[in-house]
């Protein structure tokens, strides 16, 4: 019989992240019969709530308040509704790295930093159509007629006024809902859930 609880593999690090496919007994949306809580099992939600330094002594060593929080109180990472892309590391590979939001207590090159959304600056061209004439400020005099809205170089123009059509609410790609988790202990391994932790989700 398969085991509706994760296993913990041997050797993952205190700190890494997974995507949990499973339904939780947080989201209201599923029934009941999904995990009331994966922490028994070593792992955490990443909801970006606070947590006790003590209580968590491994995990706080390796994030310290990275995410926020202070003195008694450290923060998970809050990776809710966005997608996770990796640590630029001199690659290049991101353009407005110096532009990110650093995270508590880090730097915009670092992880754990954010960034919003946004579509690059793009020019659109045009075609007048051959023919199309109007009368000129001289009688009998032809000119080719001016197209409304030509300026499609920029989101807004003085001259246009009119601001580029948005066709929904956000640019993304096609994207399937997980939940992200965090190993908060190396303690447990082989599927064995800690004893005597009952924080929940």
């Amino acid at each position: 019989m398969i085991s509706p609880w994760p296993v913990m593999a041997a050797g993952i690090p205190v700190g890494a992240v997974i995507a949990f496919a499973g339904p939780m007994g947080r989201d209201s949306a599923l029934p009941r019969h999904g995990l009331a809580s994966t922490e028994p099992w070593g792992w955490l939600l990443c909801d970006g709530r606070q947590l006790a330094c003590q209580a968590y002594p491994e995990l706080f060593a390796m994030l310290g308040y990275h995410y926020g929080g202070s003195g008694a109180q450290f923060a998970l990472p809050d990776y809710r509704g966005v997608f996770l892309r990796g640590v630029d590391g001199g690659s290049g590979n991101d353009p407005d790295l110096s532009r990110r939001q650093a995270p508590g207590d880090g730097a915009a090159s670092e992880v754990g930093s954010r960034q919003g959304d946004a579509v690059i600056n793009h020019n659109h061209s045009y075609t007048k159509p051959e023919g199309e004439t109007s009368a000129g400020p001289v009688g009998g005099t032809a000119v080719a007629s001016l197209l409304p809205g030509q300026c499609t170089d920029a989101l807004k123009s003085a001259s246009c006024g009119e601001l580029a059509q948005q066709s929904d609410f956000e640019t993304r790609p096609c994207n399937v809902s997980v939940y992200y988790l965090i190993k908060f202990t190396s303690a447990g391994a082989g599927g064995q859930p800690r004893q005597g932790v009952h924080h929940g989700l």
